[in-house]
Order: structure tokens, then C-alpha cells, then sequence
């Protein structure tokens, strides 16, 4: 049986493996057939990419790149359509906002203090020292005392 720190990270992961995971997933296989429908080229200067009620979002780090992928949105949107995503009617290109903020619509969800200390203390009764770091890295993520 496992002690009540590990039972209560493993709970935690748990949940947020398998509420992220899906999504995750989902994710980066819409980025990876925009990468083989757009290029590399194009999609080096794309920040983010999204599907929302049958409409694929694209961030783009310029209006230069944002234009281009305009000029070419017919041709993209059917490579989409052959692709697995035939359900897109639309394409909605925005240039990134300036504030050199990249658009992750994937980010993490910062760890409670709780959670951080649980990880820290599951950390530190490893052998495992590569599991050790991750965990120690991983805690680093949670609020600080200071935060609200």
C-alpha cells in the first residue's frame, strides 16, 4: 500500500495527465498537420495554432506572415480538409499580440504551494536521482508563499 504523499501525487497526476492528455494530443496533431500542409517555412512563423467550432485559429508572428498565409488560406484550408480536419469550414488568421507574450493555449496551470511541497518532499525521499530532478524541477512551477 502506498504511503499517503505518494498516494496523494499519484491522485494528482492522475488528474492532470488525464484532463490535459486528450487535449494535448489533440493539439499537437492539428501542429503537426499544419506543419505538412503549410511547410516548415510557414510554420516557424506561426505561434500557435487552434481548432474552435469548426474554425482553425492561426497566430502569426508578423503581418507579413499573416498576409501570406491569407494568400494562400484556400489552399491551406483544403490541405486541412484532406488531412483529417474536414469538419474546418473556416480560417481566422490573427498576427500575435506585440507584447512578446507567445499565444499558448496549451500552458500549464501553475501548482498550488500544497502541491509543490508534496512534490518536494516526494522528491526528496528518491534514490532515483534523474526522477529526483524532475520532481524538484516540476515543484519549482508552484505558487509562492508570497503569490495569491
Amino acid at each position: 500500500m502506498q504511503s499517503s504523499p505518494l498516494r496523494r501525487l499519484s491522485l494528482f497526476l492522475d488528474q492532470a495527465v488525464g484532463s490535459q492528455g486528450p487535449r494535448i494530443d489533440a493539439a499537437q496533431r492539428l501542429a503537426n498537420v499544419w506543419r505538412d500542409v503549410g511547410g516548415e517555412a510557414l510554420a516557424k512563423h506561426t505561434l500557435s495554432v487552434f481548432e474552435s467550432s469548426n474554425v482553425v485559429v492561426i497566430h502569426a508572428d508578423s503581418s507579413l506572415w499573416a498576409n501570406k498565409i491569407r494568400h494562400q488560406q484556400n489552399l491551406l484550408l483544403r490541405g486541412l480538409q484532406m488531412n483529417g480536419y474536414s469538419n474546418v469550414a473556416e480560417l481566422l488568421i490573427r498576427v500575435a499580440p506585440v507584447s512578446g507574450r507567445r499565444p499558448d493555449t496549451n500552458a500549464s496551470p501553475q501548482l498550488s504551494s500544497e502541491n509543490a511541497e508534496l512534490l518536494r518532499k516526494v522528491a526528496s525521499s528518491l534514490t532515483d536521482e534523474r526522477l529526483c530532478a524532475s520532481l524538484t524541477k516540476l515543484a519549482r512551477r508552484g505558487k509562492s508563499e508570497n503569490s495569491s
